[in-house]
Order: structure tokens, then C-alpha cells, then sequence
């Protein structure tokens, strides 16, 4: 109301509020573009997000999570079931999973600059002074917003608020719990201790990986119970005197915040593991084990050779090559200053832990290393100011001369142009029509209802699409043909040269280390096309971010006439 009074009765005051929180408004306008034209087609490389539509539009028969007609035992069902809600309103699952994405980055974006304030004490902002490292300086401040600046426009962070995967949920919600369970730590305050555990149970929601910060609450519990409690022995002998201590009583608070929160936390996430292992406990183990890597399956195994090292030459890529520099710049400053953020420290050791040990390795798993990046680079930004304004003065031979807030701007300018044609990129690869126009086409040239349709790239999307209940793998292997019909038990080649169908291979991702495809899959995508010919080519521009950096997507459709079939079953 306050703010309406301003518009309508103080038109300067109302002005003042708006240039007085600037930043606010130009993060939540960066958040805002994410949700620009989110229905633009599927997005190759990432087949989940057909899963999880699958598993939000199953909430509208009953409130047992389904994909298909299977239980849906892979995660916690807090995402679809966010998609679900949402859907309400956008009528289109895919959009509703694509919103949840985009709002998870956009709350995380606005959480990180609010709580940053708090953590980095922006009123006694502590800069990287190369004059005097360590020196406190009341100087216009904001930390925090390059935190916040570097994590929305991440190209990674672009991406994956536009796609319909867990992951961009997952590290919002974790990383707000992170930062919400710092600043409840150095202000003791109880309500931001709750907040961090309801993020926490969010989370927990999303993904089994956020499991990893319940041992770090269990960590920081430990460490700040120690140091608060025994900090007084060496000056009180008596417990009596003891118990007057601050330190003892500042020890009873932080329990009581750390505590609160994995309470709040558990009292999120708990009711609905509960429920999953009373339903059924051997798949609820079975997936949560094989999700925290205690179990290999095929697929795991397959995949061993994909590592975060893999993709060692992809890192600026993903980060956004100005973000990168920055990150190195801020690693030192960033550790002499640990005490202000040690809590996210021990996350981000956490994670690096996790993340080496993760194969296979897929891009999306390194986002959960971008806000640990942003904060780290925020110090690289500070001291990067520093470095040009040192260097400024000496070419105008004054040590007296600084730049002043003026230039600081210029610079925070200049980053943002740097990151516009990343981020663009970004934003451009969540929209492809190459599955939609191979899957148009056989709609319109079948001569039958659920035509048989085989592929290399995944068939769910194509059942959905053309559409037909008889889609699945391009496979000399009767056991790859039951994984999306069940019923069947002959090989994709042995159809098609029975009964005819149709086949698309698609050229990139089917063919690329991170889509592990079994010897039966390759022998049968070989045969067609050493033996026909395309009746169609599908081709698509859009850029490929952040598994290839090409922008030329193209399928082959070819429609296989029994008759004609040349006896590829045998």
C-alpha cells in the first residue's frame, strides 16, 4: 500500500523508490526474459523433460505419481507435482514444467542479492584493497547484486531455467537453503533458520542429491556447537561462571537454528519418503540407492568414462568466459574472506566432491557449481575494480586518485554486454522443431493409425508427437522394443520387415559419447542406412548449448515398405 500511496500522492517519492532499488529491478527484468517464448519446441538432448510432463499430467488421476502406468520411484515427485499445479493455469505440461524452471531461478536471483546483504554485511562492505588487503570501507556496496548478476545471466543458468528438468529447481532450492542457513548462523535468527529448512524440504523434493547438505547441516551444527561452547574454558574455570557466558548462550541459539531447520526440513520431505517406502519399499531403496550412486546399474557402468574432466574444455562455455575470469580473479580474496561465507564453502567442497566422483557426467550437473561460482566471482569483480583503479592512478601519476561509483558502473556495464551474446546463445538452444517437423511428417504421409515408428533418438518423444502408441528403439533386440511397448516381443528389424514402418535417425546427440547406445541399437541404425535412402531430411539452426557447439541439427525419415524391406530382420 505504501508503494501505491508513492505512485499516486508522492510522484518524486515514488521515483526515489524505484532508482533507490535499481537492482532489484534490473535482476527481476533479467529473470523475466527466461520466460519469453518457453513454448517453442523440444529441447534435444535433454529427454527427461517428456518424463516428468508424463509424470505431472498423472497427478490429475489420483495422487500416486505415475509414468505410464509404472510408479515413478526415480525422485521425489516435488517438481512434477509444481508443474501439475501450474498447469492449471498454462493448460500445457511442458510449459508448466519450463515455468517452474524459470520461477526457481528467478526466486533463487532475488533470494541470493536479499540474504547476500546480510552475509557479506553490505553496509560494512569489506573490499580486496590492494593499498591495504582487509581494509573495511563504507563505499557503495553490492557484493551481493554481482552475486546475484553472475548467477542469472550464467549461461548455464539460461538454459536450464528454460528446460523442464529437475535440476535448475534443485540448485535454486539448495543454494537458497545454503544461503538462508548463513545468514540465520551470523544474524541468530530463528525465522531465516526455519526458511532455510523449508528450502531444504523443497529441495529434497526436487532431487535425492540434495541429501549432501543434510550432512553439512549435521557439519555446521558440530562446528559452531564446538566453537561456541568451549571458546569460554580458557577464561571461565567455574560452570557456574560458565553458564553467564555469551559464548555458552550463543551456543544454545545455534542449535536451536540448526536444529530448526533440518527439523523444518525433514517435516517437508519426510511424510513423502514415508509414503513411497510404505508403498513400496524395494524400488523406493532401489532408486534412492542407484540416485546416490551406493548401486551401478548397466547404464552407470556404460557411462563410467564420462567425467566433469570430460568436458574440461567446455567449463568456460558453460560459465560464460567473462563469469570464468572473474571466478579466478576471486579465489583468492574469496578464501582470505571464508569466515563471511564458510557455510557455503563447506558446500561448495561438498559438491566438488560429489560432482568428481559423479559418472556418468552430464552437463546439467555441473549447475550445481554456478552459484558457488557467482559468489567466488563477485570477489574477482571487486578486485578487478581495484586493479584498474590502481592502475589508473598511476597513468595519471596520482596514488591519491580513485575511480569512483561512476566507473564502477561503466564496469558492471561492460560485463552484462560480454554476457549478452552467451546468454542469447543459451536462450536460443532451449528451441528446437527437429522432433516436431520429422514427427509432422509421418502424420501427414501414414497411411494408418499408430503407425510403427523406430528411431535412435528417444522414442517417447515421438508417441507423443506424431502421435502413435507404437513407437520405440531402432534395435536388432526384442528387449529393446519392450521398453516402450511392453506387448511386443520382436526386434524393431523384424517389424519393419514383416509390416513395414517408419525410421528417423537423427545425426548429433544419438551419436555422441553421453548417449550410451548398446551394440544392437548401432548394428540396426547401420543397416538402414547402408540399405535406404531418406524420403525426407529434417534439418534445424538452433544452437545446441551446452552439449555441442554447432548449430545444424538434421533426421532422416525413411519409410520402409515390407515388401521392399531387402530382408533387414534376418
Amino acid at each position: 500500500m505504501s508503494l501505491l500511496k508513492y505512485r499516486y500522492n508522492n510522484p518524486k517519492k515514488f521515483f526515489q523508490f524505484l532508482i533507490k532499488n535499481w537492482p532489484v529491478w534490473f535482476l527481476l527484468a533479467l529473470s523475466l526474459s527466461k520466460y519469453i517464448a518457453l513454448g517453442n519446441g523440444l529441447v534435444l538432448g535433454e529427454p527427461d523433460e517428456y518424463t516428468h510432463a508424463r509424470v505431472a499430467a498423472s497427478f490429475a488421476q489420483g495422487w500416486v505419481p505415475k509414468d505410464g502406468n509404472n510408479v515413478w520411484f526415480y525422485e521425489l515427485p516435488g517438481y512434477p507435482f509444481l508443474a501439475y499445479l501450474v498447469n492449471f493455469f498454462t493448460h500445457d505440461y511442458y510449459i508448466a514444467l519450463r515455468i517452474v524452471s524459470a520461477s526457481a531461478a528467478l526466486l533463487a536471483t532475488l533470494g541470493i542479492y536479499w540474504l547476500g546483504q546480510i552475509i557479506f554485511e553490505e553496509g560494512k562492505h569489506h573490499r580486496a584493497s590492494l593499498a591495504d588487503f582487509g581494509q573495511r570501507d563504507e563505499r557503495f556496496a553490492y557484493k551481493s547484486f554481482i552475486t546475484a548478476l553472475l548467477y542469472t545471466l550464467s549461461p548455464l543458468v539460461v538454459f536450464y531455467a528454460r528446460v523442464g528438468m529437475l535440476d535448475s529447481s534443485l540448485v535454486a532450492f539448495s543454494f537458497l537453503f545454503l544461503f538462508n542457513l548463513q545468514a540465520s548462523i551470523k544474524k541468530k535468527s530463528l525465522w531465516l533458520g526455519a526458511l532455510s529448512g523449508i528450502f531444504l524440504g523443497i529441495a529434497l523434493l526436487v532431487k535425492y542429491s540434495a541429501l549432501i547438505y543434510v550432512g553439512l547441516l549435521g557439519l555446521v551444527f558440530i562446528i559452531c556447537s564446538w566453537r561456541a561452547t568451549f571458546s569460554g574454558f580458557g577464561a571461565w574455570r567455574s560452570w557456574g561462571d560458565l553458564k553467564k557466558n555469551f559464548a555458552f548462550l550463543e551456543f544454545l541459539k545455534l542449535d536451536t537454528v540448526t536444529t530448526l531447520s533440518l527439523f523444518v526440513g525433514g517435516l517437508l520431505a519426510g511424510p513423502v519418503a514415508f509414503a513411497y517406502w510404505r508403498f513400496d519399499s524395494w524400488h523406493f531403496k532401489q532408486h534412492l540407492y542407484t540416485n546416490l550412486g551406493f548401486i551401478t546399474d548397466f547404464w552407470r557402468n556404460a557411462g563410467s568414462s564420462l567425467s566433469i574432466f570430460s568436458y574440461l574444455g567446455s567449463w568456460g562455455w558453460w560459465l560464460g568466459l567473462p563469469i570464468g575470469i572473474l571466478f579466478l580473479l576471486g579465489i583468492l580474496p574469496a578464501l582470505r574472506d571464508y569466515k563471511r561465507w564458510g557455510v557455503l564453502l563447506g558446500g561448495l567442497l561438498l559438491t566438488l566432491f560429489v560432482l568428481v566422483r559423479q559418472k556418468p557426467f552430464y552437463p546439467r550437473y555441473f549447475l550445481m557449481v554456478v552459484p558457488y561460482v557467482a559468489v567466488i566471482g563477485a570477489y574477482g569483480f571487486e578486485l578487478l575494480w581495484e586493479l584498474l583503479s590502481w592502475y589508473w592512478s598511476l597513468v595519471r601519476k596520482d596514488l591519491t586518485l580513485k575511480w569512483n561509483e561512476r566507473s564502477y558502473f561503466e564496469l558492471l556495464i561492460l560485463l552484462v554486454f560480454l554476457l549478452v551474446m552467451p546468454c542469447a546463445e543459451a536462450w536460443h538452444s532451449s528451441q528446437h522443431r527437429l522432433i516436431e517437423n520429422a514427427s509432422a511428417y509421418i502424420s501427414q504421409n501414414a497411411d494408418q493409425e499408430n503407425p510403427w515408428v523406430f528411431t535412435n533418438y528417444w522414442p517417447n518423444f515421438f508417441s507423443a508427437a506424431v502421435p502413435t502408441d507404437c513407437a520405440t528403439w531402432l534395435s536388432d533386440s526384442p528387449w529393446e522394443t519392450t521398453a516402450f511397448i511392453p506387448q511386443e516381443s520382436r526386434s524393431a528389424l523384424t517389424i519393419l520387415d514383416r509390416e513395414g514402418g517408419w525410421v528417423v535417425l537423427e545425426n548429433l546427440y544419438s551419436y555422441s559419447k553421453m548417449f550410451i547406445s548398446p551394440p544392437a541399437r548401432a548394428n540396426a541404425w547401420q543397416k538402414i542406412r547402408d540399405q535406404y535412402e531418406p524420403v525426407a531430411v529434417m534439418e534445424d539452426h538452433s544452437p545446441n548449448f551446452p552439449h555441442f557447439k554447432t548449430s545444424l541439427n538434421k533426421a532422416g525419415v525413411y519409410q520402409i515398405i515390407s515388401a521392399q524391406s531387402s530382408g533387414i530382420g534376418q
